[in-house]
């Protein structure tokens, strides 16, 4: 597994979570209760990039999902000192045989992720798109990236593959309440 920085046409962070197996059926169990659709609108009326079901809300949550979040900002503001980085947006992704993510960026997001949830045999990886780095999709992985990244999931090869994914940004509060 990879660990610590990689680089691509760009750094990124990939780290694995240490409690992964029982976070991870946690997540599982929480997502029952989660509404997935299948070619979701975006804000500015366009389709998803994800063209498999994926959830509905802004910013999907449950004690699970917020553990994930945490540490995400844990590996983030240890590198950036000055900054507190928030999850602001996020989804869960079920992809089936043949459902992909087409190439994309986040902008206007600082950073993005994606954390593997489920990953059976013939998941997908992640490839960041410009530099056609491929990140193996072990279960428990997660993977930042700068926001302007371009990156795409290709065809899967089974169904079950699982990911959460979403958007950062630094908490810019404490500098509008002055």
């Amino acid at each position: 597994m990879e660990h610590g920085l990689v680089k691509s046409d760009q750094y990124i962070f990939v780290d694995v979570h240490p409690h992964h197996r029982d976070l991870n059926k946690k997540i599982i169990e929480e997502s029952k209760s989660f509404p997935f659709v299948m070619g979701q609108r975006n804000h500015d009326g366009s389709i998803s990039n994800v063209r498999a079901p994926k959830t509905t809300e802004a910013r999907v949550t449950s004690r699970s999902i917020e553990l994930v979040y945490s540490w995400i900002q844990i590996i983030l503001n240890q590198r950036h000192n000055n900054w507190n980085f928030q999850v602001y947006s996020s989804w869960l992704a079920k992809y089936s045989k043949d459902q992909y993510t087409v190439s994309h960026h986040h902008i206007p997001a600082s950073f993005s992720f994606v954390y593997f949830v489920k990953s059976p045999k013939g998941s997908s990886p992640l490839i960041l798109t410009t530099s056609r780095k491929r990140i193996k999709p072990d279960e428990g992985k997660v993977v930042i990236f700068p926001g302007s990244m371009l990156h795409h999931v290709p065809k899967n090869k089974c169904d079950g593959r699982i990911t959460l994914a979403g958007n950062i940004l630094p908490d810019m509060s404490p500098y509008l309440s002055k």
